[in-house]
């Protein structure tokens, strides 16, 4: 009777442990660079363009099932734009938005997003407060993402607006 007892206080020690590990320990996932984008569009009175910016690195962060932080370093030597279907127009205009007049890429090749605050918001949404640096100027910003599962993988998906002239962008 007494191993029985031991057997199971053992037992019990070793689940309590485990779900108390699996709460507070901080998952971070895999995340596949080749399906995760950056799109972005820009408006002016002339008109406006839409594409990508390449993603350099990314991590997100979850613990006891909640997303808690996270980051996104984008390379800003690898803007497209999708809206021009003219080979010459699309590098005239990249060109364009990567010299001194727009996101001087030589300079700064990286523009970064780093969580600082995530509130809880509706199942599966998170409203998130963080840094957004570019060209070296960094702003807080708030956004709502979206947690989604498609094909048993995780998606977070947001929409951020921000002001280009707080970065230095005229």
């Amino acid at each position: 009777m007494k191993k029985v007892i031991v057997v199971l206080m053992v037992l019990v020690a070793v689940v309590a442990t485990w779900l108390l590990y699996n709460h507070f320990r901080v998952v971070e996932p895999p995340i596949n660079k080749e399906l995760s984008e950056v799109a972005w569009s820009g408006k002016s009175v002339s008109g406006g363009h839409y594409g990508k910016v390449g993603i350099k690195d990314a991590k997100i962060f979850f613990q006891g099932g909640k997303l808690t932080g996270g980051y996104v370093t984008m390379d800003m030597q690898n803007i497209t734009v999708e809206d021009i279907e003219d080979p010459q127009g699309k590098i005239d205009f990249i060109g364009h938005i990567s010299n001194e007049d727009f996101f001087e890429v030589n300079l700064y090749p990286e523009a970064k997003f780093v969580i600082t605050e995530v509130k809880p918001d509706k199942e599966n949404e998170f409203l998130v407060t963080g840094d957004l640096t570019i060209k070296n100027i960094t702003q807080p910003t708030s956004v709502r993402i979206k947690i989604t599962e498609r094909n048993q993988q995780q998606f977070a998906e947001a929409t951020l607006n921000i002001d280009r002239t707080l970065f230095g962008v005229e």
